[in-house]
């Protein structure tokens, strides 16, 4: 019985082949007005000269005197007009400008000049106030957090405002309009943020991605629970079974995310509860798996803005699998793994003129659990360890192409020398790596996943709202490698599959993914490769 292969139906592996889908984030809608016309000199003021000797700029806290003498260095002891003055002055308004000084402007005031000592007064602009219109009454105070935070950047520096106001369009249900307009006073401005909020954000998914013991259908459910205790959390709760067969899947998870002060330090926790009673070849071995995991940890924005983001985070997770047979007179232990892991890594995302960049990398090390030397039942790999270390990376490019075609490039890959337990093994299969197979079912120590597309958006109005299909074509390969192999496996084994297919969005609620995927080689065994037919409808309502 301990030879039985769970295979991609391991518990400990279900969750990450049907996560939760995300919320969208909410468009970055900043409106900014555009820098002051240059100050006209006044007629005439090119006729009269002085020798300049000394400029003296007043109202200075950004640069250093030093940094703005290059502006009038090359007059000094030469013949200027006030029109030159004026140059100069629009010299310096430019530099503040161009280093996101938006509202600053230097200017000539009336003065007597004597001795060629001329004074030039710099006003450096501010935000006197926000206002976050229609603000709902629980969060007003969180969002007077960003709005002081705001008032308090003097001189204000249009980039350190779109990462404020950014962040705080992150809080959980918030989506936040503003516009930024000149006030009374010289070099100040009123912001104005018209606040949009929605409590909660019900999703489900139907889906035949997954394996014919625990599937093929599954169906998920739940709930995003959007800043209700006025903090900008979000509470995800959700539940996924098959609906075929309800006793073959059940999962539950629970998943917190609690922003600490205006900086968008995030804090993060979650657990859930997997349980599997396979169909198909295995129902016949009467197997039940669960798998209980917890997780904890923090990420940090190191750079926020609309077209260019960095994220890092780190955290703990813990968990626990165990496998067991009921075919036998009494219970017989399959396998059992304990794992604690601590991880780091790194996000980005980088918007440019013809397309966008994202990836990240993660380091794991496993601290603590079962290995080959504590174990006191089977374990999922019979030389795998929960004291490991491996590194993650994936990168994704959709770059733009003549005729409104798109192409996009997937790459990811994990490294280790360690030999792994089945929850922290690479997997190959399901989308995107190996769309024509079954979820994981190749799995290894380490290896890489490949997949290119071409794609072709159409966007249309229909039944009253903004339609989108994207029809594409698709081609993907992986290989994973084995640190420690058993007699009938390969070192290392390999998948290929291609296909086609159409992703429609049904306005910002709705989107139907249908995909026929040919799989075109498996080096594991003989590959057949009939196409199949997967679909996927997903709301978020």
């Amino acid at each position: 019985m301990a030879q039985v292969n769970l295979n991609q139906d391991d518990p400990g592996r279900i969750e990450e082949q049907i996560p939760p889908p995300s919320v969208p984030p909410p468009p970055a809608d900043i409106q900014i007005p555009d820098p002051d016309a240059p100050v006209t000199p006044p007629p005439g003021s090119e006729d009269e000269t002085f020798e300049l000797k000394a400029v003296k700029i007043e109202g200075v806290t950004v640069y250093r005197p030093e940094d703005l003498a290059p502006f009038y260095r090359d007059r000094l002891n030469q013949p200027v007009s006030l029109r030159d003055l004026y140059a100069i002055a629009q010299a310096i308004t430019e530099r503040y400008q161009q280093d996101g000084y938006l509202l600053s402007l230097a200017i000539v005031p009336e003065q007597t000049i004597r001795d060629g000592e001329v004074t030039l007064q710099v006003v450096e602009g501010y935000v006197a106030s926000v206002e976050f219109e229609e603000a709902p009454k629980h969060l007003r105070d969180r969002l007077n957090q960003f709005g002081h935070k705001i008032t308090s950047l003097r001189p204000l520096n249009v980039n350190k405002m779109e990462r404020t106001l950014l962040l705080a369009n992150d809080l959980a249900g918030v989506e936040i309009k503003s516009i930024l307009k000149r006030g009374e006073q010289l070099g100040t401005a009123i912001l104005l943020a018209r606040v949009l909020y929605d409590s909660f954000d019900p999703f489900g998914e139907l889906t035949n991605r997954g394996s014919d013991e625990v599937g093929p259908l599954r169906l998920q459910v739940g709930t995003h629970l959007n800043s209700l205790l006025g903090q900008g959390e979000r509470i995800t709760l959700r539940g996924v079974i098959t609906p075929a067969d309800p006793l073959e899947l059940a999962l539950g998870s629970l998943d917190v995310t609690v922003p600490v002060g205006t900086e968008g330090l995030q804090l993060e926790f979650g657990g859930s509860y997997t349980e599997v009673n396979p169909g198909g070849v295995l129902e016949r071995f009467d197997i039940n798996g669960r798998t209980f995991a917890l997780e904890t940890g923090l990420s940090y924005p190191v750079i926020r803005s609309r077209t260019f983001n960095v994220a890092v985070q780190g955290g703990f997770d813990y968990a626990g699998t165990r496998n067991i047979s009921d075919l036998l007179a009494q219970p017989t232990v399959l396998n059992q793994d304990r794992l604690a892991v601590l991880r780091a890594g790194v996000e980005f995302d980088r918007l440019d003129a013809s397309g966008r960049w994202a990836g990240g990398a993660e380091l794991s090390q496993g601290i603590a659990g079962t290995t080959p030397g504590n174990a006191m039942d089977p374990l999922s790999r019979a030389q795998g360890s929960a004291v490991f270390t491996k590194a993650n990376v994936n990168l994704e490019r959709l770059q733009q192409l003549p005729a409104q075609f798109y192409g996009l490039l997937q790459a990811r890959a994990q490294i280790t020398g360690d030999a792994l337990l089945v929850r922290e093994q690479f997997g190959l299969g399901g989308a995107p790596f190996g769309s024509g197979f079954d979820p994981s079912e190749l799995l290894g120590d380490y290896g890489y996943g490949l997949r290119a597309e071409l794609q072709r958006p159409l966007q249309y109005q229909g039944f009253g709202r903004v339609q989108s299909t994207t029809p594409y074509l698709f081609a993907d390969h992986g290989q994973i490698f084995r640190n420690f192999r058993l007699a009938t496996e390969n070192s290392s084994d390999s998948l290929t599959s291609a296909g086609l297919g159409v992703r429609h969005f049904f306005g910002n609620e709705l989107n139907l993914t249908v995909e026929v995927a040919f799989p075109l080689d498996r080096t594991d065994q003989p590959t057949n490769d009939d196409p199949r037919l997967f679909f996927s409808l997903t709301g978020i309502f």
